[in-house]
């Protein structure tokens, strides 16, 4: 079976997209996981199918690299949502779609813009090493006081005291580092499903903004700055936007 794909990323976290409007194409975690290994098959934190739906624009199932579903993915959602819209399944610059946790609002700007709506399936928890929040998917999120350590620490090496942690059992955490500096938020993520460092992730730049926006003293615009590049959190009460670039990077048939 051949299967067209796109490959694009939103701020350095990339996914393998496939466009599938009948519906038809079913991967096995391990054909997933190989598709998204680097090296061997076309690499990426993620691979994302989109199938239609008939209450929005389209639905998104997301897999992390591991080949396991995952009910979310904010960098993905907004590349799954630019490359839709290129795509002629709507013509509005202002659409709805569906994914694991539910409906998203999304918009598209000029420039590869893409902004969407980001459901906030928790409370914050305050323990005493960090503050956890479910952004679509759970974060521990954890404040680094000293930004040349940010800059230097291991983060594959440091997440792992936290990432199977017995609080977060059974599904585990993604572990995100955040350290302020000239009134941005810096932030280094390790993504479970991943299990490393990704150069951006956008859940995590979510919760990292609610976070921030507590501890910090921030107002309802926050930046917040990845590895992969910068994206804007608005948090205005009672909705929360995620908005960012999103780039198509090319495209292929791989052959499964």
């Amino acid at each position: 079976m051949e299967i067209s794909f796109i490959k694009a990323h939103g701020t350095g976290n990339d996914f393998i997209v496939i466009l599938d409007p009948e519906d038809k194409i079913n991967l096995s975690a391990s054909q997933i996981k190989e598709l998204c290994r680097w090296h061997t098959g076309i690499g990426a934190d993620g691979l994302i199918r989109i199938v239609p739906d008939e209450e929005a624009a389209f639905k998104m199932l997301y897999y992390n690299s591991d080949g396991e579903e995952a009910t979310f993915c904010g960098n993905g959602s907004r590349v799954a949502s630019l490359l839709t819209y290129k795509a002629g399944w709507t013509d509005s610059e202002q659409f709805t779609f569906i994914a694991g946790d539910g409906k998203h609002n999304a918009y598209i700007k000029s420039n590869n813009i893409v902004g969407v709506s980001i459901n906030v399936l928790s409370k914050v928890k305050q323990y005493k090493d960090g503050f956890w929040i479910n952004t679509g998917v759970p974060h521990l999120v954890i404040p680094v006081k000293d930004f040349s350590t940010f800059r230097n620490m291991n983060v594959n090496q440091e997440a792992l005291k936290w990432r199977y942690d017995e609080r977060f059992k059974p599904e585990g955490v993604n572990v995100t580092f955040i350290a302020f500096r000239d009134g941005k938020v810096f932030v280094r993520t390790y993504e479970r499903g991943v299990e490393r460092e990704t150069l951006s992730c956008g859940s995590g730049a979510v919760a990292t903004a609610l976070i921030s926006k507590r501890i910090f003293n921030l107002g309802s615009v926050i930046n917040v700055v990845y590895p992969g590049g910068e994206l804007v959190v608005y948090d205005k009460g009672t909705y929360v936007f995620l908005e960012g670039p999103a780039i198509e990077v090319f495209q292929g048939i791989v052959k499964i």
